[in-house]
């Protein structure tokens, strides 16, 4: 003879509830995406401006900059990989409904990230907490005004 047992759970229609609209979030994230890469391309300048990310400086030069280039931050000559890095020419922008691809395809940008030979890298994309927060808080928040439409 089967038996059957009834749980019951204060609250848990209003999880069921919170559980059904969660299931209906739009599944385009573009907007979603869009407001990260900005958040990260306007990070990623201010470590041009800042001559380093978040933990330290990037390492002095062990030449002397042309003198036409002298006054500038580190990485900063032509203007070129700060324009890629921070969404211009170079900069590698892949945003659709479900990923999110960005960062840069010039090669001296790689080169000058990773380093190579005797040139010391000097990181340029980077990911530290505060950003991965502010990343979350704006997710949070997106999550939080689809659901209460």
């Amino acid at each position: 003879m089967p038996i059957g047992i009834n749980v019951k759970v204060d609250g848990e229609d209003r999880v069921l509830r919170r559980i059904d609209k969660i299931s209906k979030l739009p599944s385009n994230l573009q907007p979603i995406y869009k407001e990260w890469a900005g958040l990260l391309r306007r990070e990623w300048n201010d470590n041009f401006s800042n001559q380093g990310a978040y933990g330290g400086n990037w390492s002095p030069l062990k030449y002397k900059k042309p003198k036409k280039y002298e006054g500038n931050p580190i990485g900063v000559n032509s203007g070129e990989m700060k324009a890629a890095v921070t969404g211009g020419a170079g900069a590698v922008t892949d945003i659709s409904n479900t990923k999110m691809e960005i960062g840069v395809d010039m090669l001296k940008a790689v080169i000058f990230h990773r380093g190579k030979y005797n040139q010391e890298s000097r990181k340029i994309i980077t990911l530290n907490n505060t950003t991965k927060n502010r990343l979350m808080q704006t997710l949070r928040l997106w999550i939080n005004r689809e659901m209460n439409r």
